[in-house]
């Protein structure tokens, strides 16, 4: 994949094709790689996409590798008009892609309602948790539930707050047998999330490990100035104020804003 990569650059520094840009001055993007997975990126006109067909079908050529197009899909902006749509779809000879559709596990496109995006972590936890009676399982084993499979569903991925508390909410309701919501917790969910050495039972706090995973982005950015994908979020976000002072719900920072000044990443100017 690094070989295609490189022709994949060459042909956007020839001008053969051209990426989109996040915001005006920030470096274009032409594609993005991960594994096996590829996310190509072009301008809406026939010049790109043909030029972008020769390069993959130059690179098959070469390692003897073919893609799958019946396995790969499309997206437009909402700018590119119908017509046109019709066109390079048929020249791509790909479906288009669903709005709804997910790159591992994770969606691709983030609209203005996170929420709703990330309504299928919650889904699943409450999938799982609704195959089992919690009213019938022993105390320790509905522990065991919780701590390796529906902690683990949200481990890697910053999600909404909103979507937190539901999720939390299906947990606790599951540890204490309460199918309709209906019962007394007699102890806290906060006290619950203690490790099993000082009382607990050692479950993971969703929000603190959302609050790790943003100071755990906040540091990359601090330590990897030069990477392509903070100098791209940089222009978007960053271009007029410096980190501290962003507003927790612009973009990819969403929630973000305090945590740079409690652990003196950056200082507002």
């Amino acid at each position: 994949m690094e070989a295609f990569s490189r022709q994949l650059l060459m042909a956007e520094r020839n001008k053969k094709i051209e990426g989109i840009k996040i915001a005006p001055g920030d470096p274009s993007i032409s594609h993005l790689l991960f594994a096996e997975y590829c996310l190509l990126f072009a301008n809406d006109d026939l010049f790109n996409v043909n030029n972008l067909l020769e390069v993959i079908k130059e690179f098959g050529d070469a390692s003897g590798k073919m893609v799958n197009f019946t396995k790969s899909s499309v997206f437009f902006s909402v700018n590119v008009p119908p017509r046109f749509f019709k066109i390079l779809s048929r020249r791509l000879k790909v479906p288009h892609m669903n709005p709804e559709e997910k790159y591992l596990g994770m969606p691709l496109l983030v609209g203005k309602s996170k929420k709703k995006c990330f309504t299928h972590l919650l889904d699943k936890v409450k999938g799982i948790l609704s195959t089992y009676m919690s009213s019938t399982m022993a105390q320790c084993s509905k522990s065991l539930m919780i701590n390796t499979i529906t902690n683990t569903i949200p481990s890697y991925t910053i999600i909404p707050k909103d979507t937190i508390k539901e999720i939390t909410a299906s947990q606790r309701d599951f540890w204490w047998g309460f199918d309709e919501k209906k019962g007394t917790y007699v102890t806290s969910w906060k006290d619950l999330n203690l490790h099993k050495d000082i009382g607990g039972q050692g479950f993971r706090d969703l929000k603190n490990l959302n609050n790790a995973l943003l100071i755990r982005a906040t540091w990359r950015i601090c330590t990897n100035s030069d990477a392509e994908w903070v100098k791209c979020s940089s222009a978007k976000i960053l271009h007029i104020y410096k980190f501290a002072s962003c507003h927790s719900k612009e973009g990819l920072f969403m929630g973000i804003e305090g945590y740079s000044e409690k652990y003196g990443f950056y200082k507002k100017t």
